[in-house]
């Protein structure tokens, strides 16, 4: 007689289900379950065993923090930018937990879903998230980066890690830049002049992500054609609140008729 699988985990593990996944596929599946517990080999170097833990929602914002290396820049993530799962997530609740490494006092630092984390504290939402101890930096690295790879970063984004990359000396030019990050010496063009605009700038926009560098391309050469004091007058500015922040994200998303 065949045995189920929960019945077999029950068995082996205490009546946790616990999982082992070595491909994205078998992780994925594990998580969309909630299974209790998943075995996630990482980078193909080390096995760490993650366990299922719910924050509430009240508790999100104060336990948990977001990894300083995620490259994902954390003050674009609002209601606009973040529209894409705040439906989903109002409705039916978080769909597939982050994943994350604890840190002293209880705390957790996210490593993969600072979008869904943010987007809990949004929708005053339960935060689930799988948790692991002894996470090392690289590997912690490894995790965000594979991450991000489901949500295409911002070109402001993409532009901060290539400025990096070549302040380390890890390339010599934006020629090297293209090879290495397989993408055309235009984009990567764009992307470090997006990275030079400041920040306040591009948080004047509702959601940075959707910037295409035709855009990014104009904005910079605006900004930059500008002395310091018309510079600095611009970015005082930007410190009202933009009319976008009062726009209800969620219910343009569901009915765009009503929010016109």
């Amino acid at each position: 007689m065949a045995i189920k699988t929960s019945e077999l985990n029950a068995r082996l593990f205490g009546k946790v289900d616990k999982r082992r996944a070595t491909t994205a596929q078998e992780a994925q599946k594990a998580a969309s379950e909630k299974a209790a517990v998943i075995e996630l080999s990482i980078a193909g170097e080390t096995t760490a065993e993650f366990e299922l833990v719910k924050i509430p929602a009240a508790d999100v914002s104060k336990r948990t923090s977001v990894f300083s290396e995620n490259a994902r820049e954390q003050s674009f993530l609002n209601e606009l930018a973040l529209s894409d799962i705040l439906v989903t997530l109002k409705e039916r609740g978080q769909q597939y937990p982050a994943v994350g490494r604890w840190l002293d006092g209880d705390k957790i630092e996210v490593l993969d879903g600072s979008r869904r984390r943010m987007s809990c504290i949004i929708a005053e939402q339960d935060f689930f998230v799988y948790v692991a101890k002894d996470i090392n930096s690289k590997h912690a690295k490894f995790l965000s980066d594979v991450a991000n790879a489901h949500k295409p970063l911002s070109l402001f984004e993409r532009g901060k890690e290539m400025q990096a990359m070549l302040e380390r000396g890890d390339v010599t030019d934006q020629k090297e830049l293209a090879k290495v990050c397989q993408c055309s010496e235009a984009l990567v063009s764009g992307a470090l002049k997006a990275a030079a605009l400041p920040l306040a700038l591009l948080q004047a926009y509702p959601s940075v992500g959707e910037l295409g560098r035709p855009t990014i391309v104009k904005l910079h050469k605006l900004y930059f054609s500008m002395d310091d004091s018309q510079q600095a007058a611009l970015l005082e500015k930007l410190n009202d609140t933009p009319v976008w922040q009062s726009v209800d994200a969620v219910a343009l998303a569901v009915s765009p008729a009503k929010c016109l």
